[in-house]
């Protein structure tokens, strides 16, 4: 799903590595990590704190899915 429907950018930020001409395009991130989907034109869909999809210490899978079934290509 994720591969088919999505190209994923992993842009580090730490207190070492701002990445701020990256991250300077979208909303303030709030948490770490979280998810920024963009549409084919590259306008942020909807941020999302991956807090809300995980259970205990990892995402939880049915969450994760529902979350990238959401903004996936039609």
């Amino acid at each position: 799903m994720l591969h088919k429907n999505y190209v994923a950018v992993k842009v580090n930020l730490s207190p070492e590595n701002k990445d701020k001409e990256v991250l300077s395009r979208y909303p303030k991130v709030v948490a770490v990590p979280s998810f920024y989907p963009l549409d084919s034109s590259g306008e942020l869909l909807c941020p999302q704190d991956t807090g809300e999809l995980e259970k205990g210490d990892h995402h939880h899978g049915k969450k994760m899915m529902k979350y990238l079934r959401r903004w996936a290509v039609k």
